[in-house]
């Protein structure tokens, strides 16, 4: 595994993001942890999966570090694509 994938905590090579991993930098999991909180609350795609899981009954923290794979996702669809963050951006891929 790519040393840089094993600091971050994430394994890509399956597009699996998963920050409740125990491997990775415990301090950049925080961050994102802490970073879920204002992503709730300012970000439309974050808040929108924050209040779907809370509706459904599951935890305040679950669905938190559901905010945070979201994160996650962007952040490295942001890098993938060289593109900047547009809150309005619709995949071609998505059928709707």
């Amino acid at each position: 595994m790519n040393k840089d994938i094993k600091y971050f905590g994430i394994d890509i090579s399956h597009l699996v993001f998963d920050v409740t991993d125990s491997d990775g930098n415990q301090k950049l999991h925080n961050l994102l942890f802490m970073c879920s909180f204002n992503a709730c609350k300012c970000n439309k795609a974050c808040r929108e999966i924050y209040e779907r899981l809370v509706a459904k009954g599951k935890s305040k923290k679950l669905a938190l570090i559901a905010v945070c794979n979201k994160l996650l996702k962007q952040a490295f669809a942001i890098a993938k694509s060289g593109l900047i963050y547009d809150d309005t951006y619709r995949s071609t891929l998505v059928k709707n």
